[in-house]
């Protein structure tokens, strides 16, 4: 599954469409880590073109990391394996049972799909198109497909050979897988107790079903899971994202799918919740975003940007201003220092670097004194 690929840059900031996908590619490995208890009913492996198909089956999803067995193991009766799949009450003991049949009147009677006993029992519903009974189980179909998602139909016996039928039972499971994965994470929001032995997070040898019924935790959650499954979805709520808000036309531009695939995926986004229109303009919402950052989908650094230019001369001459303004700053503040510095040196410095008065100087004189003659006194 990869992601839709943006077209060349149109004003708008994109990401690289090779880092989307290994961040999504990331994300759908972390959930495909997340193994189940299933139990596989199908007809007898010897008859036809069934030969075969029930241990494929098996091997592929044992590969896949499931704790896997035939409905034949459960230790029932004979004569309780002939009553109706619904009467089975293999619910507490596994996460799915997956069903292959080439009718609906081995599953149950027409009042049990009505009354939704197949979700209750948590069954994934895999039955020839041409059934024979299909008339008569139609509106509870219908209503557990969309509800619950649970019922796909194949071709008998093309589909069998060419494993379409196996591929089909894998991407389904990989949805159950997704829808526990994500209860996991939101327990606490989606009122979930758990516990270490209800996780059953690889590696574990003994993998426990978890404590709520898969089918109906989808069915309480459809929109959130249906965008995390779909790449076209979260990769349109990335692009958003990273410009904080699109205008429908430049989005629509953007992105190369197929117009009604487009137009379905952004039903599917607003329908979500996840993505909002305001004058034809979109934005992401707050669950959004945080389902972008729960899968690691938060846009990195953007890498286009608007064709339109700015004018950089005004633009330069308001960074030298600014420059020049903080350096004839900074020069008067030095100036200032140093005339205060040289009229407190003297009386501040310490005293052994005080300059002190010169002594004065004393002239020795070289030429002698004259001798006097004392004159006698007269009385």
């Amino acid at each position: 599954m990869t992601l839709a690929q943006p077209t060349k840059p149109s004003g708008i900031k994109a990401f690289r469409s090779k880092d989307l996908e290994l961040r999504y590619n990331a994300f759908r490995n972390a959930t495909r880590q997340t193994p189940l208890v299933i139990m596989l009913w199908a007809p007898n492996p010897s008859t036809g073109a069934w030969a075969g198909l029930s241990k494929r089956i098996l091997s592929e999803l044992e590969r896949l990391g499931h704790t896997v067995f035939y409905n034949e193991h459960l230790g029932i009766s004979t004569s309780m394996r002939f009553k109706k799949g619904v009467e089975y009450q293999a619910c507490d003991s596994v996460d799915l049972i997956v069903v292959a049949q080439p009718a609906y009147a081995p599953i149950g009677d027409v009042v049990d799909f009505e009354d939704m006993r197949v979700v209750d029992a948590k069954m994934l519903l895999f039955i020839d198109e041409a059934a024979p009974d299909r008339r008569l189980y139609d509106r509870a179909l219908a209503l557990m497909k969309n509800h619950f998602n649970n019922v796909e139909t194949f071709r008998n016996p093309q589909d069998i050979p060419h494993d379409v039928l196996l591929k089909k039972i894998i991407d389904k499971i990989a949805l159950m897988q997704l829808t526990k994965y994500r209860a996991i994470l939101q327990a606490k929001s989606w009122n979930i107790q758990l516990n270490d032995a209800s996780v059953g997070a690889r590696p574990v040898h003994t993998v426990r079903p978890f404590p709520q019924n898969l089918l109906e935790l989808y069915q309480a959650h459809q929109d959130e899971i249906d965008v995390l499954m779909d790449p076209n979805a979260l990769s349109i709520l990335a692009q958003v994202n990273q410009n904080g808000s699109l205008t429908k036309r430049a989005l629509w531009n953007e992105k190369t799918l197929a117009e009604p695939i487009m137009q379905s995926t952004m039903t599917l986004l607003q329908h979500s919740g996840m993505l909002t229109e305001t004058n034809g303009t979109v934005f992401v919402t707050d669950s959004g975003k945080q389902v972008l950052s729960d899968t690691g989908l938060v846009a990195p650094s953007p890498i286009f940007l608007s064709p339109r230019t700015t004018n950089a001369k005004p633009q330069r001459a308001a960074t030298v201003a600014a420059i020049a303004g903080f350096a004839l700053t900074a020069i008067f503040l030095v100036g200032l220092i140093a005339f205060y510095w040289l009229n407190t040196v003297e009386n501040q410095l310490p005293l052994a670097y005080t300059p002190t008065r010169p002594a004065p100087t004393v002239t020795r004189i070289s030429t002698p004194l004259p001798t006097l003659t004392p004159t006698p006194i007269k009385r």
